[in-house]
């Protein structure tokens, strides 16, 4: 589309909040409509520790909490293109906030382009349906009262998009602060040429237009930046000023491309992000992989009989396939419960790895779920009402429970319940602890807000489990269910730390805190008195014996007391 034929920028000034990842050097933003409470995300970043394999969401969860405490409405989730140096949180935003998964049209050419670089088969759909929302050149959209529209600026990728609201544009990887220049051109599908050409209609916005970048590297090591305008840019940016000419751009673009290396975080980016953040499916045992190709011309090692050598311990090189394969080498990885395992090395370099199984890194494997009758897991965490560990609870009853999130219908019918018991439970020196994988100012404004909407008083604490360490080690995290949420899970640990029950809930289904407290009641009966509870049992009812193991104690039921109806069912008073 000509720029000519673009809609006009609307006079509304959208209040921009920025997010600086100081990992990626990634900025995102919260763009507010200041006559509503509207909002759209754009270009959020989903925290990874690729050498550990294993992801986070710190950086989503200060926005999550910006939207909360500020009341917002998320309208969008916009990605001004495939990323190839962050991973995308936007399913993560989505499922705590809500909101539409929006980038541009040209990502059916990116996910054509990379489903065969990953070899992702015919199971990868290649049309864009991972997404709510796929932008055309020009159309136009709503934040609450704000109209905004997408402009395709190709060149870094073929998917780029400009998204223009208001007096804000929103350049993704085009252009840098003026110091910085522009956004390389070299990945399959980009184009020197075409960059400047669109950077160009960047520039033809009215000058006074605010152009918020994707990343900022302070140059010279100048302070981090993030916000210029059009005029700025025509004046000073080193690479695309006016009276620069294009062909000097694209001899400057090309020249300088050659001598940059790959985005550390290219390969796992491009996989999660060409499936809208998401990561690839879970194969039947429910491990998610991440594919890291190896290019078969690159083989450094002596041939013999026709086939190319291993050296000592290597499991990364095999012979050349008939067709692009990949192969993959278990690193440990985690993301929540099931493991990130990436391949042996990057294409075009020579190939070298250790063997898959070392010692060192079986530490990051994820923990067996807990079992009954063991001591429970350690845990060390901060809480609503500061740092707590099973330390505190030495000595006491304990009954630690997860729910999926904060500010949800179900979760705030639990939350309620529990509070109105904790008397109850306190009376049998049962102590509550609450967890969900939101940050503890989450937790602090829904506690707030149930005391306000509900007049209800959260009396007990709970846990900040950013990180998923807390629910890794429980097995609160089930991928079938969700990947960066708990279930409705309910741990009973007793006051020596021994984990005696646990009960799983789907997210759908709230628990019934009176059958908790009667649980708590039974396994504390049946600890003292050495005796079962039968189905739906009270404090008061008969309870159960257990089936005699010998001739002996079978002789020696003959004489007591019992209700015996045969020779395994017997049934006494409680005391």
């Amino acid at each position: 589309m000509n720029p000519k034929t673009l809609p006009l920028p609307s006079e509304s000034h959208p209040e921009v909040t920025a997010f600086f990842d100081e990992a990626t050097n990634t900025i995102s933003y919260v763009v507010r409509d200041p006559a509503s409470q509207a909002c759209a995300i754009v270009d959020s970043v989903m925290d990874i520790d690729y050498a550990a394999g294993r992801i986070s969401f710190e950086h989503a969860d200060r926005i999550i909490d910006h939207v909360r405490v500020h009341g917002l409405e998320v309208a969008w989730l916009i990605e001004t293109h495939v990323h190839a140096d962050h991973l995308s949180a936007a399913p993560y935003l989505q499922q705590k906030l809500g909101g539409r998964i929006g980038i541009g049209a040209g990502i059916v050419k990116v996910q054509e382009t990379f489903g065969k670089v990953f070899n992702e088969g015919t199971e990868f759909q290649r049309d864009g349906s991972q997404f709510d929302r796929l932008f055309s050149d020009g159309e136009r959209y709503r934040i609450g009262s704000m109209e905004a529209f997408a402009m395709h600026t190709p060149g870094h990728t073929p998917a780029c998009m400009t998204h223009v609201v208001g007096d804000a544009a929103f350049v993704g990887d085009t252009l840098f602060m003026p110091d910085g220049g522009t956004a390389r051109a070299d990945f399959p599908g980009g184009d020197a040429r075409t960059l400047y050409r669109s950077t160009r209609r960047i520039l033809s916005l009215p000058e006074r237009t605010r152009l918020f970048m994707c990343h900022d590297y302070g140059p010279g090591g100048r302070e981090i930046r993030w916000e210029t305008t059009v005029a700025e840019q025509r004046t000073n940016n080193i690479h695309v000023h006016d009276g620069a000419s294009e062909d000097a751009f694209v001899r400057m673009r090309t020249e300088r491309d050659a001598t940059l290396s790959m985005p550390r975080l290219i390969l796992p980016s491009l996989q999660v992000n060409m499936r809208a953040g998401h990561l690839p499916p879970a194969d039947d045992d429910g491990r998610i992989f991440l594919k890291v190709p190896i290019e078969r011309a690159v083989v450094p090692f002596p041939r013999r009989r026709g086939r190319p050598s291993r050296p000592p311990g290597f499991a990364g090189v095999v012979p050349p396939p008939r067709k692009p394969r990949h192969r993959s080498i278990p690193m440990s990885c985690t993301d929540s419960d099931p493991k990130i395992v990436a391949a042996a090395a990057l294409a075009s370099t020579p190939v070298s790895a250790a063997p898959a199984a070392t010692p060192a890194l079986t530490g990051l494997m994820p923990a067996a779920m807990p079992r009954i009758n063991e001591p429970a897991p350690a845990f060390n965490a901060q809480t609503t009402h500061g740092p707590r560990s099973n330390e505190d609870y030495k000595g006491k009853w304990l009954v630690l429970f997860s729910h999926p999130a904060d500010f949800t219908p179900v979760c705030t019918t639990e939350f309620t319940a529990f509070a109105r018991a904790a008397g109850e439970f306190a009376a049998l020196n049962t102590e509550l602890l609450g967890l969900s994988i939101d940050s503890v100012f989450s937790h602090l404004a829904w506690v707030q807000n149930i005391k306000e909407k509900f007049g209800v008083e959260i009396p007990f604490p709970i846990i900040e489990d950013l990180s998923m360490n807390v629910a890794r080690a429980y097995g609160m995290i089930h991928p079938g269910a969700a990947d960066t949420s708990a279930v409705r899970a309910t741990f009973i640990i007793d006051d020596k730390g021994i984990l005696r029950a646990m009960v799983y809930y789907p997210m759908t289904n709230g628990r019934s805190v009176a059958e908790i407290l009667r649980l708590v009641k039974g396994l504390q009966y049946s600890l003292a008195n050495g005796v079962a509870t039968p189905e739906g049992w009270q404090p008061g009812d008969k309870v159960l014996l257990g089936a005699p193991k010998t001739v002996s104690e079978l002789e020696a039921r003959a004489g007591q007391d019992l209700e015996t109806t045969d020779w395994y069912f017997s049934m006494k008073p409680a005391n």
